[in-house]
């Protein structure tokens, strides 16, 4: 346990330091790493078939997705141990992705930071990811900021795959494709930052934050998940009513989170109307953290 304290402090050291040193140089970083060209490179791992282009690194993780919506249809009426705890890692998969979908656009919407192509025209100017509503604010429209970096939130989605195979026992013996979706996030995640700042669509610290906010969520939701004491206890009581209850749960803590910075904005802004998201999300909050308790309750 000391150990584990002990690395996981380690890290976080490690990832504030590096942080803050990308926070202090982001301009610089990426006005160099734009300049620098690798068209064909840039171009494969920014365009997706889902947006009217060629296949390209997006299209990956979107298509496994769609194998393990299949997986799930398929194993869906089978009863037996190895099933239920299949069925459970593909849950996993699909809660997990949609979660940090919803983490990394509440994040875009209320954030409101302006993209590097927009700053490098002269239409904005340079503010760093920490300063909130710095471009854009919801009640001007939508836009998606370019705080954090969603298309290298997408290409991480490979690292849920990982921890299905670490986890999972019905598949926990393979260690081949636990260790190539780690090398394939690992390598996704430099190719993706890399390719999104060249292209000035975000600036060097989106792509770092969307690291670290990956990380930090697949960390935690993992072990709510695979916990023996706990979630496979509850699932045999109440089935996948629980998920649902639990994703619902979690996407509402991030969405009230976002609502939360649109309020405080639209406070300074005097538009009082932008105040209601935050209430709802709220009350939708409280009403699933309920839910999810009463089942819990189901242990005692």
């Amino acid at each position: 346990m000391k150990s584990n304290i002990l690395f996981d402090s380690t890290i976080a050291f490690v990832t504030l330091v590096f942080l803050s040193y990308l926070t202090f140089n982001d301009y610089q970083i990426t006005t160099w790493m734009s300049q620098q060209s690798m068209p064909a490179f840039t171009a494969f791992m920014n365009q997706s078939v889902f947006q009217k282009g060629s296949f390209g690194a997006s299209d990956i993780p979107i298509l496994l997705d769609l194998l393990v919506l299949l997986a799930l249809f398929a194993i869906g009426p089978m009863k037996s141990v190895k099933h239920r705890d299949l069925r459970i890692g593909l849950y996993f998969l699909i809660t997990s992705q949609l979660l940090m979908a919803v983490i990394v656009h509440s994040l875009k919407i209320s954030w409101g930071r302006a993209r590097p192509f927009i700053v490098f025209a002269g239409e904005s100017t340079f503010a760093p990811w920490y300063k909130i509503g710095s471009y854009h604010f919801i009640g001007d429209g939508m836009y998606s900021g370019s705080f954090p970096s969603g298309h290298t939130v997408m290409i991480l989605t490979l690292f849920s795959f990982y921890l299905f195979f670490k986890n999972v026992s019905a598949v926990k013996r393979n260690k081949m494709f636990e260790n190539l979706f780690f090398a394939f996030g690992l390598v996704g995640f430099i190719a993706m930052a890399a390719s999104r700042t060249m292209s000035s669509q975000h600036w060097i610290t989106d792509t770092v934050a969307s690291f670290i906010l990956s990380g930090c969520f697949l960390s935690f939701y993992s072990k709510k998940f695979f916990n023996e004491r706990s979630f496979a206890r509850i699932y045999n009581r109440v089935g996948a009513s629980y998920i649902l209850k639990l994703f619902l749960y979690l996407a509402f803590i991030f969405i009230t989170i976002a609502s939360a910075i649109i309020a405080i904005e639209a406070i300074s802004r005097s538009q009082l109307l932008f105040i209601t998201p935050f209430l709802f999300s709220a009350l939708m909050l409280y009403i699933f953290r309920r839910l999810v308790k009463s089942d819990e309750k189901v242990l005692l």
